[in-house]
């Protein structure tokens, strides 16, 4: 593969590395609340909240950190390279990435648990 070909796959995945954090987040988020609920996670107690939320709530700031280190890539690519359309997407791509994982975060605050049975 010629040059060009080997940069254009590699500015593909700096665009598409946050949605792959976000992919990651949201199955690890629909994954993790029934392992902690057959483990028990949910009627555990720290800090004045469930394990359970707390795990989802790590793997959002975990999420969010690799997210935000892809949009501080994004910005320093943005302040050198201005007009390139690749460099825009990056950027934009960072932005809605930490929307989907604010996004994919919510239920864990908001809902009540695991389901009794």
């Amino acid at each position: 593969m010629d040059r060009a070909g080997d940069r254009f796959f590699a500015r593909t995945a700096v665009v598409a590395a946050p949605f792959g954090v976000w992919a990651l987040h949201f199955f690890y988020s629909y994954a993790a609340v029934p392992v902690g609920c057959r483990a028990g996670w949910a009627t555990r107690d720290l800090f004045g909240a469930s394990l359970l939320r707390w795990a989802l709530a790590g793997g959002s700031v975990l999420a969010l950190v690799a997210v935000a280190a892809l949009a501080w890539q994004a910005w320093r690519a943005l302040r050198a390279e201005p007009l390139v359309f690749s460099v825009r997407v990056q950027a934009l791509a960072a932005l809605l990435g930490a929307l989907a994982v604010v996004w994919t975060s919510v239920p864990a605050f908001v809902a009540s648990g695991c389901p009794a049975g």
